[in-house]
């Protein structure tokens, strides 16, 4: 048997709350708590229908619950996808630097050639 927390899907309202509570957090001195409920209460009501939208759909809480997620993420973080992309291509990029280095971890490192200065080419 499945234990409960094994069976509730309501993690698409804690990605629902995340960014509302965490604007909250960064802005508490400026928000009014009434704000910040109206936002969070939208947010778990347009997360609840899409959730229950989804269910009806795909015949499945779990499938339906990975999919509103999805769709949540996509909503909230559409603005930051393209920094994302570009930190996972950084981190891609420095791990394969790092294993193409010494068998001990250390990464490699080309040393850099200079002229002389007194052997300028004009």
């Amino acid at each position: 048997m499945q234990n409960t927390l094994e069976r509730s899907h309501l993690y698409p309202f804690a990605f629902a709350a995340f960014p509302v509570l965490s604007l909250l957090a960064a802005n508490v001195t400026e928000v009014k708590a009434g704000d910040a409920v109206r936002a969070l209460g939208l947010a778990l009501a347009a997360t609840g229908v899409l959730l229950i939208a989804t269910r009806v759909l795909l015949r499945s809480w779990a499938k339906a619950a990975v999919l509103t997620s999805l769709l949540v993420l996509l909503f909230f973080g559409a603005s930051r996808l393209p920094a994302v992309g570009a930190s996972l291509g950084k981190a891609v990029r420095s791990f394969k630097d790092a294993a193409a280095g010494d068998p001990d971890g250390t990464p490699s490192v080309k040393p850099e050639v200079r002229d002389a200065p007194g052997d300028r080419k004009p």
